[in-house]
């Protein structure tokens, strides 16, 4: 097997072991070791500049992160979930999707315009702060932003094909280059907020370059179809989008509402605090990858009761999880954020249980938001994430004022757990309906004496 065909194959346990797991253990589970290696490349960049820049840098360097919250949210909500909704089963089992290589296009698009909103940033940084180390980190982000977003959205284009081997592999080359410009970069005594930055720009631009070789054959841009794909795409997703820039205000604002009331240390704390926690999530959004396309499909293909299933099955795995997490992370998580991050960070378990139980709201909202995704209701999922911003924003300055930096977790939780609240509801009333319908019309099919046709007059 050459390089070029490892790669496609990707990262795979020995086939003995294949042969006597179940195709439906393998492809969750490897979903779940990709996630767990990107969470794994993210802390890595936060523990050396946690220990190597101190809380300030970490304040730099997730203020600067949260300028791509919003590209991101587009990329994910305008590119990757409507490529993902228009795929069929054996198209997604298949090759590539003949709109791929104008989504692709779409996402350099993006990057442009991540370059611009770094670079207005940084002007505005160093008009009112100066040459400090939030303007060096936010101008290094005009480079990097775009490489970082292409490298989201080819995972999604790779799970979106039931490829998770395949995203593994790259991810996993991502990580060891990253590890190595850290190395260097160690050697050089340059460890500081913008420096880390670029090696997990540099490292993202490796992975784009090997996945963009390994299917060069099947990426083409089809100019003539590129406005009706934009258009398609945005018919879509125009209720997810402005639904989910609102939902995600916890993550662009709070930060940001953090630093004008307690300064940049204490957001550096609550960025640090995050990052910790968002290790638990690894587990929610590498399930994540493998049950949303699930759920769309087994709503298509098999209806309701499917959905339902496979939502309660999500529920039930991730929420148990996180609940032992929060459990743990409010016995021990002054420990965890000692022995990981610096003695800089000890006094900080109700932020870190907070936090948690932030976290497992969000798997909740992960849930709803699945079904609303395979029911095509777009709608609601807006309602849902404006309701969530909403509260998050108006709770957090009263609850930070009141209880500190716990209170800012505590408002992004209420936020989160209104929005999945909405989300759920509304799916499972949705489905209920929807299978009391089929039952309805399968006992008057199946009546004796009785057809469609007589029982219509």
């Amino acid at each position: 097997m050459n390089v070029a065909a490892a790669f496609r194959s990707g990262i795979r346990p020995p086939g003995w072991l294949i042969s006597r797991v179940p195709v439906s253990v393998v492809k969750p589970a490897t979903a779940l070791l990709d996630q767990a290696v990107c969470s794994v490349t993210t802390l890595m960049l936060f523990v050396a500049v946690a220990r190597f820049d101190g809380p300030a840098g970490v304040a730099a360097f997730a203020l600067a992160l949260t300028l791509l919250t919003p590209l991101r949210i587009l990329q994910d909500r305008v590119l990757a979930t409507p490529y993902m909704m228009r795929l069929r089963g054996v198209d997604a089992a298949g090759g590539l999707d003949a709109s791929t290589g104008n989504l692709i296009a779409l996402s350099a698009l993006g990057g442009v315009a991540a370059m611009g909103v770094a670079m207005v940033a940084a002007t505005i940084a160093y008009l009112v702060r100066g040459g400090d180390s939030l303007t060096a980190t936010m101008a290094v982000m005009a480079l990097t932003g775009p490489m970082i977003l292409m490298r989201d959205l080819l995972r999604c284009i790779s799970f979106a094909h039931l490829r998770p081997n395949e995203a593994l592999a790259i991810d996993s080359v991502v990580l060891i280059v990253q590890t190595a410009i850290l190395v260097i970069l160690y050697a050089m005594n340059l460890l500081h907020a913008a420096p880390i930055l670029v090696a997990a720009g540099v490292a993202s631009a490796v992975g784009c370059v090997i996945w963009q070789r390994l299917n060069f054959e099947s990426i083409r841009v089809r100019r003539n179809q590129f406005g009706s794909d934009a258009r398609a795409n945005w018919r879509m997703a125009k209720w997810l989008v402005a639904g989910r820039i609102f939902g995600s205000a916890g993550l662009m604002i709070v930060p940001w509402i953090i630093v004008a009331m307690r300064g940049d240390a204490a957001a550096g704390i609550y960025a640090t605090c995050m990052n910790l926690v968002g290790l638990s999530l690894m587990f929610a959004r590498g399930l994540n990858n493998y049950f949303r396309p699930r759920a769309i499909a087994s709503y298509r293909d098999h209806g309701s009761a499917a959905l339902r299933r496979d939502l309660w099955r999500m529920a039930i795995i991730v929420g148990g999880f996180m609940a032992v997490v929060a459990a743990g992370l409010g016995i021990g998580g002054d420990v965890l954020m000692v022995q990981i991050y610096g003695a800089e960070f000890i006094g900080h378990r109700a932020l870190l249980l907070a936090l948690a139980i932030a976290s497992l709201a969000t798997c909740f909202s992960m849930v709803g938001d699945n079904g609303a995704m395979a029911i095509h209701r777009v709608d609601v999922a807006f309602y849902a994430e404006v309701a969530n911003g909403i509260v998050a924003i108006v709770l957090t300055p009263i609850l930070l004022g009141y209880v500190g930096l716990p209170g800012a977790a505590i408002a992004v939780t209420a936020g989160q757990m209104v929005g999945a609240v909405i989300l759920l509801s509304v799916v499972v009333r949705n489905t209920r309906r929807a299978t009391i319908a089929d039952d309805s019309s399968t006992t008057a099919d199946t009546m004796p004496g009785k057809t469609w046709g007589s029982a219509s007059q």
